[in-house]
């Protein structure tokens, strides 16, 4: 009742975007078999909000790349700032998610900057950072580029072993230094 007054409302006001959430809601929601079964557990409920929030934070990190790309001024950083903290919250979601799935645990910092989607909002960061002059930071995120671009060359999905990362980060920074 609730869900489908929120989607005549939505049809009402012509917002498509909410309409949209409120049906990828639905989609993702977990299935009864019958309806005569029982409720899903709550550890099943648990796992359908996990996935839910990193659909939603994918299609927040979309919305802001494509506002830094199209809309953003060439020398400003907030836009590029916040897709990239998008992105950093997406990845620790996955690694939320995948862990539980197979009951690991892991560094969330260096899961955040392991994944090659990190690398786009951190370049032009680090361009920014470069043009007013701010070298130490450029330098700061250049290692998290590296980071990243090691997680795009490493083995399973994307992620790199995190001792090879660190000794090759390791490496990378008293270059810089």
């Amino acid at each position: 009742p609730a869900l489908e007054a929120a989607q005549r409302r939505c049809a009402d006001v012509n917002d498509v975007r909410l309409s949209s959430i409120l049906s990828l809601s639905q989609l993702l929601r977990p299935q009864c078999k019958t309806p005569d079964s029982p409720p899903p557990k709550s550890s099943e409920i648990v796992v359908h909000l996990q996935h839910y929030r990193v659909v939603l934070l994918r299609i927040a990190t979309g919305q802001y790349l494509r506002a830094a790309v199209e809309f953003s001024a060439d020398d400003q950083p907030q836009m590029w700032k916040r897709c990239l903290d998008a992105v950093l919250r997406l990845n620790t979601a996955d690694f939320d998610v995948s862990s539980d799935a197979v009951g690991g645990s892991g560094d969330d910092e260096y899961n955040q900057y392991a994944t090659i989607e990190a690398a786009l909002p951190l370049t032009n960061l680090i361009r920014i950072a470069g043009s007013k002059g701010n070298d130490r930071r450029a330098s700061e995120l250049s290692l998290r580029l590296a980071q990243s671009y090691l997680a795009g060359i490493g083995g399973e999905g994307g992620k790199v072993s995190q001792n090879a990362a660190d000794s090759e980060l390791r490496k990378l920074s008293a270059a810089v230094k």
